[in-house]
């Protein structure tokens, strides 16, 4: 077993627990709202941190196309 330390996933916790808050894309702490652990600060504008690139091959498998599906649908609409 291999345990890995993510930053991102240490400030959430740490956002849980009561020691301050942490500035995150809404579909890294749907989970933690969705469950009350976390909510969201009324009229804060939604944080864009950094950017993320698809590169598949010209016929990609159906999962490869599911998960893009998926992506696509996660991304802010033009303007927010």
């Amino acid at each position: 077993m291999v345990d890995r330390f993510d930053t991102d996933d240490a400030a959430i916790h740490g956002a849980v627990a009561g020691m301050g808050m942490v500035l995150m894309p809404p579909v890294m702490t749907e989970r933690e709202i969705e469950a009350g652990s976390l909510v969201e600060l009324p009229a804060a504008p939604s944080a864009v941190l950094g950017a993320y690139e698809l590169l598949t091959t010209a016929r990609p498998r159906p999962v490869v196309e599911k998960f893009r599906s998926w992506l696509l649908k996660q991304r802010p609409a033009q303007g927010e």
